[in-house]
């Protein structure tokens, strides 16, 4: 008899799982089809001319979503720009929806490019209604153009990439190895935006012409290539655009930027620098210099002291170094060599680090680097965090920076 029951039990199991199968099946077929959709995979947003703003979609073609064989000449025919003036970003999309025989999906935006004009309004708003759309991936890039967003946007050419899509998602990892720019998220904007601890920043983006290439002669020659900001370097390319630096903003207003330098020291006190290089003056005297690649040692140790209302924040910093340029004339298996040469960059990052700080308090009032939230232990309840005003009393601060850095010996880096 229990037999008999085992075998209705497992029947009634097999015919409960062609049901639910069944269902899922008839489901997707009710599901919107694929060649109904029309992918966007990066958007700009500029100051509209009689409108609020002006919102500019780079659509791809199914084409270049059915076949990987497409070259990078092909890429210009891969997608295609459409551009409408509205009052908000959701009028926007509905305003082109009712243009485009496809229905708009926003799900595979890797980019959302703001040109600084509209940056200097403030962008909360319009960082909420990107977030507020269920189908916008809280992981797109946020750039922010020192041109017309929609300027970048034509002028995007991937050349190493067949996708606009993959294009955008991989361009902003070179910030893991050279430290000239952060790689900033949707999600991450708008997080910081309504932070009562720190103010947001994005990633700097310019056109690259020859007549926006630096012609600032009073740079110290000493990691000029460092000083950039997006568009002066001078770079010639098939691809005219670049990012470098990184925009500031204050209140969800932009107020300031970075050039790559200044960018390397926010991502080391930050904690987030991976991997750069950069030059210091060689210890012995001379006028050469010597290259370096810059790693982090752990995070850096942030502590923060209240005197009369005023931040004291001391910055404890940990590098390893390692030598790239080794010329004949300098023995780095000398002790002697190697401490002056730690000492070196000890003083050359604490002068540039402390720079750096000054900046973003004194000319900027924006603590970018996330220093509330040692503050905020100081405070027994939210309403006197609130009262006390943190990213208003920024810039009253006052910084020590200790930089211990630890150059490896010359069997590290040298194979005999």
């Amino acid at each position: 008899m229990n037999k008999f029951y085992n075998v209705i039990f497992k029947i009634f199991i097999i015919v409960a799982v062609i049901v639910v199968v069944a269902f899922g099946i008839s489901g997707s077929y009710a599901a919107e089809s694929i060649d109904k959709l029309a992918y966007v995979v990066a958007l700009a947003l500029d100051v509209g001319t009689d409108n609020n703003i002006k919102l500019t979609i780079q659509l791809a073609k199914p084409s270049s979503f059915a076949s990987e064989s497409s070259s990078s000449s092909e890429q210009s025919s891969s997608s295609v720009l459409t551009s409408v003036e509205c009052s908000s970003f959701e009028s926007g999309v509905n305003l082109l929806n009712s243009y485009i025989s496809r229905n708009i999906n926003l799900s595979h935006c890797k980019a959302i490019m703001i040109s600084e004009q509209l940056a200097a309004r403030d962008l909360s708003n319009y960082i909420y209604d990107l977030c507020n759309n269920v189908e916008v991936s809280s992981h797109a890039n946020i750039i922010i153009t020192k041109c017309d967003a929609i300027e970048f946007l034509k002028m995007s050419n991937p050349v190493l990439e067949s996708f606009s899509a993959r294009y955008y998602q991989i361009a902003p990892t070179s910030s893991k190895y050279t430290g000239y720019t952060s790689s900033i998220t949707l999600i991450d904007f708008f997080n910081s935006i309504f932070d009562t601890c720190k103010q947001p920043v994005a990633t700097l983006g310019n056109i690259n012409m020859s007549s926006t290439h630096s012609t600032n002669t009073s740079t110290d020659i000493l990691n000029k290539d460092s000083s950039y900001v997006a568009g002066e370097s001078p770079i010639t390319s098939n691809n005219h655009v670049e990012t470098m630096g990184i925009a500031i903003f204050r209140d969800g207003k932009l107020v300031g930027e970075l050039n790559g330098l200044e960018t390397i020291c926010h991502m080391i006190v930050s904690g987030d620098l991976q991997s750069c290089n950069i030059q210091v003056r060689n210890p012995k005297g001379d006028s050469t210099d010597v290259d370096l690649n810059i790693k982090l040692i752990g995070k850096p140790k942030n502590t923060v002291t209240l005197i009369n209302g005023s931040a004291y924040i001391k910055t404890n910093i940990k590098l390893s170094v390692r030598v790239l340029s080794v010329d004949g004339n300098t023995d780095y298996s000398d002790e002697k060599v190697v401490s002056a040469l730690q000492e070196k960059v000890n003083s050359y990052f604490e002068e540039i680090i402390s720079d750096y700080l000054y900046k973003t308090s004194k000319e900027y009032n924006a603590d970018i680097d996330g220093f509330g939230k040692y503050v905020v232990k100081n405070f027994l309840t939210t309403q006197e965090w609130k009262d006390f005003n943190w990213l208003d009393n920024y810039e009253n601060s006052f910084f020590d920076i200790s930089v211990d850095s630890k150059v490896k010996s010359a069997h590290s880096f040298i194979s005999i």
